[in-house]
């Protein structure tokens, strides 16, 4: 891994992640990159029209953004870790997809943000990265700690692909993972050939679960193990197949219960 994305529209929400993503980065030795995408108003005739007002006011909010994620470097943590940030005029979704096709990226986002009313009438930013992004997305809620790794076994193929990423993780936080799959299709031998070597210290719990709901089943296993971190996988689809298909990732984005992090099938094995 070389960076950490943190896109930040300055709510609560995303202070966590940047928090969230400061921490991460220091066990995985990466920068982390600040990036507030500001909106433009439009107009048929004159296209893109600023409010030097408010461009002005975003501007300084992400220097002092910067700045204060900065003070809260430990001398250590300073030599480490770089961050800086990038403001950028456009939409946000389309930019920050733009972003994550960035060799070595990993996309860090709050789970809430300013524009609650939005996100419940057409999907938050997060549960678009999911479906869109090039780089895996880690979505956070506010005061995540991350000790108990959950994986959400799919699909085979798709498990070998990300099992690099899983192992990163494991080995940065010496964290206990449990690999489970919700329903029948997929026997307990299949993830022990994928999954039995990931962890460091601590053998890994594998497990297949018999239940249909599937959201529910993660849900309810997660709250069982206490676990930190959810992680899971996802095909990218096209335009046909995503108004059919009903995707467990993007339910889960919508409203996580705790950090989710999301791999895409195109991932590179190796963070």
């Amino acid at each position: 891994m070389k960076k950490i994305i943190v896109p930040t529209d300055f709510s609560a929400g995303a202070d966590a992640a940047v928090k969230y993503a400061v921490q991460l980065a220091f066990f995985l030795k990466c920068d982390v990159e600040l990036v507030h995408v500001l909106n433009p108003a439009t107009d048929l005739n004159t296209g893109y029209m600023i409010d030097p007002g408010i461009e002005t006011v975003k501007r300084k909010k992400l220097i002092a953004a910067t700045d204060a994620v900065k003070e809260l470097l430990t001398d250590k943590m300073a030599e480490e870790v770089k961050v800086f940030s990038s403001f950028i005029l456009g939409f946000p979704i389309e930019e920050i997809v733009s972003l994550s096709q960035s060799d070595g990226a990993l996309i860090v986002v709050g789970a809430k943000g300013e524009s609650g009313v939005l996100d419940r009438m057409f999907g938050s930013i997060p549960s678009h990265l999911v479906k869109k992004a090039s780089a895996p997305v880690l979505i956070v809620p506010e005061d995540a700690p991350l000790s108990v790794l959950v994986y959400a076994s799919s699909e085979t193929d798709l498990d070998y692909k990300i099992s690099g990423h899983i192992k990163s993780l494991v080995n940065a936080f010496n964290a206990r993972l449990h690999t489970i799959h919700i329903g029948k299709e997929y026997p307990e031998w299949q993830m022990e050939a994928v999954f039995a070597k990931v962890a460091a210290e601590q053998p890994v719990i594998i497990k297949n679960i018999d239940k249909e709901d599937v959201v529910s089943g993660l849900n309810t296993y997660c709250e069982q193990v206490n676990a930190d971190l959810l992680m899971m996988s996802t095909k990218h689809r096209g335009f046909w197949d995503s108004l059919v298909h009903t995707s467990v990732t993007r339910e889960m984005a919508l409203e996580p219960h705790r950090p989710l992090l999301v791999f895409h099938e195109s991932d590179s094995v190796k963070l």
